[in-house]
């Protein structure tokens, strides 16, 4: 049962920081698509994915090397989305990866 719920719990977490996401990203940068809710929410929903993916590729643990490599993963995957869902051509965009 407490599998259940904590399996349950990283989708929601995920889905959520997916949504903040693309709440942030679109409050500075164009979307490529036309307005409404369903670009946003494919954008979070692509971050959720990529994110439990990631998760699984690589657990989490307390190994520094993987824990390196997994905020170099992340990093990538957001500039990724970024330029698939966002007119990103701006300095600003790499800024907004990082942050």
């Amino acid at each position: 049962m407490y599998d259940a719920v904590s399996a349950v719990l990283e989708v929601l977490y995920a889905l959520a920081q997916g949504y903040c996401l693309q709440y942030f990203l679109g409050a500075f940068l164009e979307s490529r698509f036309p307005k409404g809710r369903c670009s946003g929410l494919s954008a979070a929903a692509s971050y959720g994915i990529l994110r439990m993916g990631l998760n699984y590729l690589i657990p989490s643990g307390y190994e520094s090397a993987a824990i390196l490599l997994k905020q170099i993963l992340v990093f990538v995957m957001l500039l990724m989305l970024v330029f698939c869902f966002y007119k990103a051509v701006h300095a600003i965009t790499f800024f907004l990866a990082v942050t």
